[in-house]
């Protein structure tokens, strides 16, 4: 009776490990590394108007020609 306790409780301590083994093959194997590349190469930026109100925010004029 011993025997089987402790064969069982080796067949669950292998099947446990084999359990995590494969989550880590299956982790490794997701995406190739150029998709982490390029996602972490993104950033936020601003784009749009810079005002919200849509008004012209400021001009240029040359000064040796006013009009």
């Amino acid at each position: 009776m011993l025997q089987k306790i402790i064969a069982f409780q080796l067949l669950l301590v292998l099947l446990t490990g084999l359990t995590f083994f494969a989550e880590a093959q299956k982790k490794e194997e997701g995406k190739p590394a150029i998709y982490e590349t390029a996602w972490n190469s993104l950033s936020f930026r601003s784009i749009g108007p810079a005002f919200t109100s849509g008004r012209i925010a400021d001009f240029a004029v040359n000064p040796d020609n006013p009009s």
